[in-house]
């Protein structure tokens, strides 16, 4: 009788050390929660701009699938309302989504914020899907100038893409015709899915085409594809030699008008326009070039304006390559120093 007292005075004492363990595990738990929530709102890039309307996106790879975004954008440019569908747990996915992400998104204006740790797989397919939704409704994703064509070195030029596609890298071969416009645009090779790559690539390639210009817009719903596509085009003409055609001053080393001179973009960066003052010597030469107003995050700016500031300088002229990587930056800083020399004629 004795023996079968310890017994259950043992069992008795586990079951209670389980409880206990039980709930300072609910607690961490809760605690862990909360530190995730917000190491997730720590962390996150500038606020963007876009394109006001209602855009929808996919994002593949949720814990259970895919994960479905409504994205509502004001007429003011801004992420006022996001409705999502998937089937993630309602416990820690669907809880990661509607307490956490979901509102950082709105709070901050953008859907570059840290993914919460431990639901990585619902937050990647989350930010997916607002990428593909919203990757081509960012402002500034329109040409520069539509339809002013640019020129490049006659050949047959070949690129592999920086940017991954959904498949992987892609490989293009672009033709340059005698009159330095782009007569052809093949793709060697890709492991994109038929439906995103027909989605994608010949509406590309005709907008390319037709306006002589690679920085088109992409295809909404097929983002990474076209992303891909274009970083392929890019790298191949990297050393052609581009030449945007504005009907803007082209004028190199001495063939301004001495004075200094303000340009306000009027392409938009990631951040909005951007306004430049330009300093011409009394040899007609850029002596200067000051950006006196922007919005752009320090990471692109420090990244581009610096450099191409420099190469403008050197060459005695606005028509210098971007900086790979920031490209929005690089074209409205570009663009707002060509608005400037313009009255410098």
């Amino acid at each position: 009788m004795k023996t079968m007292n310890k017994i259950l005075s043992i069992v008795f004492l586990g079951a209670i050390t389980l409880t206990l363990v039980a709930c300072g595990s609910l607690q961490d738990d809760d605690i862990l929660w909360n530190r995730r929530r917000d190491a997730a709102a720590d962390n996150h890039g500038t606020a963007m701009n876009f394109t006001p309307g209602v855009f929808e996106g996919v994002g593949t790879g949720g814990y259970y699938g895919n994960v479905y975004v409504t994205v509502t954008i004001s007429e003011a440019g801004e992420i006022v309302d996001i409705q999502v569908e998937h089937k993630e747990t309602p416990t820690f996915g669907g809880e990661a989504l509607t307490s956490t992400l979901i509102p950082n998104v709105l709070k901050y204006q953008t859907y570059e914020i840290d993914a919460f740790t431990n639901a990585t797989l619902t937050s990647n397919a989350f930010f997916m899907a607002m990428e593909d939704a919203l990757g081509n409704a960012r402002a500034g994703s329109a040409n520069v100038t539509s339809g002013s064509g640019m020129t490049f070195d006659p050949g047959t030029y070949q690129g592999v893409s920086t940017v991954r596609g959904f498949g992987g890298h892609m490989t293009v071969e672009v033709v340059v015709g005698a009159d330095g416009s782009i007569a052809s645009i093949t793709v060697v090779e890709h492991s994109e899915s038929n439906d995103w790559y027909n989605m994608a690539v010949p509406v590309i390639t005709d907008n390319i085409l037709t306006t002589g210009l690679i920085d088109v817009d992409g295809v909404t719903n097929a983002t990474y594809t076209s992303n891909s596509f274009l970083s392929a085009i890019a790298e191949a003409l990297a050393d052609a030699n581009g030449v945007l055609n504005t009907g803007a001053p082209s004028a190199v080393g001495g063939n301004f008008t001495p004075g200094t001179f303000v340009g306000v973009s009027t392409v938009r960066g990631f951040g909005g326009h951007i306004t430049v003052e330009v300093v011409i010597g009394a040899n007609g030469a850029i002596e200067g070039i000051e950006v006196t107003n922007h919005s752009e995050s320090s990471d692109w700016y420090n990244m581009a304006v610096p450099t191409i500031t420099e190469n403008m300088i050197s060459a005695g002229t606005y028509e210098v390559d971007g900086v790979a990587h920031a490209t929005y930056t690089s074209n409205s800083f570009i663009d707002a120093v060509r608005e400037a020399l313009t009255n410098a004629q």
